[in-house]
């Protein structure tokens, strides 16, 4: 069974895969990222009306899906009354790919050598006129929490946006890093399961699984364009030293 212990920011009575609070981190002034105000998550199933209504008392206010209208279609969140459900692709590279980023997916479709390159150009771009993010800020600009953000495993498209919403606060990179390979811990069971049903395609766990350099390699992109990352958000989502002490305002603690 998961627990806190094992499980950092563990959401108890919640068995959403990877599924998982954002919040009690400290940041880099002192001051801690409130609890209950933003979780990251895989799609949103229930496995019964006692996790539904758990979910209910997180008194979660929008789903926010990073997932693309195909992937959507396939696999269909449950959003119980009263929840708002947002659905924009944070992903809009136009090739064989753009309709479908679910790893398990792709793995099947046999193009793994294509895949390990293609990966990391998706975190390389995912800083960068990105409308999937700014829906989220304006969520937190407009004091819309909490919320919940996916997209097919909650580690990809999600983790860049945990960053996003953690650097904004003054969490130091290596907490974020930290938080960001986590997936690891919260998806082991499902990976496992995927790779003894699939026999365990030679290279599938790489991608399975995240690893730090696909997070640096977004960092990276973003220094190599812009000065530091206050101009990056500023430039990139119109969140300047206003909107950013707004956002810590409401947020930390």
């Amino acid at each position: 069974m998961r627990n806190n212990s094992t499980f950092p920011n563990f959401v108890e009575g919640i068995h959403i895969t990877n599924f998982r609070d954002i919040g009690g981190y400290p940041t880099e002034d002192g001051h801690h990222v409130k609890k209950g105000q933003f979780y990251r998550s895989s799609p949103i199933h229930f496995q019964d009306d006692a996790e539904r209504k758990q979910f209910q008392k997180l008194h979660i206010q929008y789903i926010l899906d990073f997932r693309s209208n195909e992937e959507a279609a396939a696999a269909p969140n449950e959003a119980p009354d009263g929840c708002n459900y947002i659905q924009c692709s944070a992903i809009s590279i136009t090739d064989s790919y753009q309709g479908n980023f679910n790893m398990e997916d792709l793995i099947k479709s046999g193009q793994l050598k294509r895949l390990s390159s293609y990966i990391m150009d998706v975190y390389k771009l995912l800083p960068f006129h990105n409308p999937a993010y700014q829906k989220m800020f304006d969520l937190l600009l407009n004091g819309d929490t909490p919320f919940v953000f996916h997209c097919s495993a909650g580690k990809d498209r999600t983790g860049f946006c945990a960053y996003l919403i953690l650097k904004t606060l003054g969490v130091s990179d290596g907490i974020i890093l930290r938080d960001y390979m986590l997936s690891n811990d919260y998806r082991r069971e499902e990976n496992e399961t995927f790779l003894k049903k699939t026999g365990n395609f030679p290279g599938a766990e790489e991608l399975l699984y995240v690893k730090e350099e696909y997070l640096l390699s977004s960092i990276q992109s973003i220094g190599e364009k812009y000065t530091d990352f206050h101009t990056y958000l500023q430039e990139e989502y119109g969140i300047g030293e206003t909107e950013i002490q707004k956002i810590k305002a409401m947020y930390l603690e």
